[in-house]
This record gives structure tokens, C-alpha cells and sequence, in this order.
């Protein structure tokens, strides 16, 4: 599991382009393109990645932290292998 988070962090580290700390959709969106992530989605890839951070950012600041990057990776993940979770995070009406 230590060498799994690690992989995740060097791939998070690669594609925080500007440093911030966090993957904007941008560069969320290079990540999935370079690891082949886009062509094996069942979903469009920007609806998906729209959904996912809307998913998955939980201080709602439209960019992903590392911590929430793991459970999109994740997801992304599982998306491309045709296992799509369920939607996770509802929306205040």
C-alpha cells in the first residue's frame, strides 16, 4: 500500500505543472491523456472529469489536493476498465 501511495504522488507531483499543490482541470486532464486513461473511457472525458472533480474536491475549490486525487485516480481507474462507481458526493440543492 506505502508503494502504491508512493506511485500516485509521483504521478500527482508530474502533472502539478505550477506547483501549486493541486491539479487543476487542465492538467487533470494531461494526466488522463498521457496515461492512456482517455481512449478506454465509457463516459466523454470532459464530461467525466467535470463529474469526477465535482466528485471528488471536497473543499470545493474546483482543483484536486493530493488527498483527493488518490480517490479520483482511482476512479479514473476504474472508469477505464469499465468499472464506473457510483457517484459519490451530492450536491446541496
Amino acid at each position: 500500500a506505502e508503494q502504491r501511495e508512493q506511485k500516485v504522488k509521483e504521478v500527482f507531483k508530474k502533472f502539478d505543472a505550477d506547483q501549486s499543490g493541486f491539479l487543476s482541470f487542465d492538467e487533470l486532464l494531461a494526466l488522463m491523456e498521457e496515461l492512456n486513461l482517455l481512449k478506454n473511457l465509457t463516459t466523454d472525458p470532459e464530461k467525466f472529469l467535470a463529474e469526477m472533480i465535482e466528485d471528488h474536491d471536497k473543499d470545493d475549490n474546483d482543483q484536486l489536493s493530493f488527498e483527493e486525487f488518490k480517490t479520483f485516480y482511482n476512479a479514473a481507474k476504474d472508469d477505464a476498465a469499465g468499472r464506473r462507481p457510483a457517484r459519490s458526493k451530492a450536491k446541496p440543492v
